[in-house]
């Protein structure tokens, strides 16, 4: 265990009960179930990382915990590795990734943040920016740049044929 360090497990899927039984014996962990996507702010914006062990496509809340100032501890494979910045080398570095889903993997996973955040390798600042870059408004500006993109080569394959 990191009985330093305080766990609040959101969420309902199909690992909880294994989760509730790895969980029973740890008393820093807590077990919140499905809460609502108010309540989970509030919790992100209290906490010291989030870590996302999940496996999406795009999962949007890294980008949210992201938003917060919050750096992601994430499972190394799905949407994940598009949001979170995890190379440590970077100065927008944002998080940390871990490639399995067990408690070692996870506990590494923090132990390397919280290394990068005591030498200064990550901030909120950093954090928040990154998840500017999914924002709607980027999104929308990336569409209509690639709209007209597309419009100006077909407008032009009209023009030469």
């Amino acid at each position: 265990g990191m009985p330093s360090r305080r766990l609040l497990v959101v969420g309902d899927g199909p690992e909880r009960l294994r989760v509730e039984a790895v969980a029973r014996d740890a008393t820093n962990v807590t077990l919140l179930g499905q809460v609502s996507r108010e309540r989970l702010r509030e919790l992100i914006q209290g906490a010291q990382a989030f870590v996302f062990a999940a496996e999406e496509d795009f999962g949007i809340a890294p980008v949210e915990a992201l938003a917060c100032g919050v750096p992601v501890v994430a499972y190394a494979k799905g949407g994940a590795q598009e949001t979170v910045q995890g190379d440590p080398a970077l100065p927008e570095c944002t998080g940390v990734y871990f490639k399995t889903q067990t408690v070692d993997g996870i506990r590494g996973g923090v132990d390397s943040l919280e290394a990068l955040r005591a030498a200064g390798r990550i901030t909120a600042v950093a954090c928040r920016a990154r998840a500017e870059r999914f924002s709607v408004d980027a999104f929308r500006a990336g569409l209509r740049a690639e709209v007209s993109r597309v419009a100006g080569h077909l407008a032009q394959t009209v023009v030469s044929s």
